[in-house]
Order: structure tokens, then sequence, then C-alpha cells
């Protein structure tokens, strides 16, 4: 995806629309040059059959100098379903 159009779609399409009770937490693990490295885990419930499931990922991501804003972001996840959590 680019722009912030898209993102913002993805976010409303696959996970507002679908999935609630979500909680996310990170760690960054290495920040000091680019590309930053964040670990990060995620939850949620699907609305469509009412099971939770857990998401484990990384991030790397860029910044732009000047804005600070992000500028790219690389993501790898895994899913699995976790009954009772």
């Amino acid at each position: 995806m680019r722009g912030r159009e898209a993102i913002r779609a993805y976010w409303q399409r696959e996970v507002a629309d679908r999935q609630k009770d979500v909680s996310f937490g990170w760690e960054v693990v290495h920040a000091h040059l680019e590309p930053a490295v964040v670990h990060w885990t995620a939850s949620s419930t699907r609305k469509r059959d009412d099971r939770r499931f857990r998401l484990d990922g990384v991030f790397l991501l860029g910044f732009d100098a000047e804005s600070g804003l992000c500028r790219t972001l690389v993501e790898w996840w895994h899913a699995k379903d976790s009954p009772g959590a």
C-alpha cells in the first residue's frame, strides 16, 4: 500500500469493520540507525465468528529526517487462533 488514504482504508476494512476487543503492544528492539526494528503483538476477536486470535510480528521502519514522519514500513507477522485468550 502507498499513501495515507490506502493505509486508512485498509485499517477500516480489515480491523475496524471486522474485529472487536483489539489490543496491541510493542517493544522497540533497535532505533539507533535505520531501519528501526519493533517487535509487536496484537490480539482481537473476529466479529464474524467471535473467535479470538493473536498476531506476533516485526516492523522495519524508516523515517523522514526533516519531518520525522514514517516514510517506509515493512512488516511480517504470524497469526494464531487463541481460544479462551
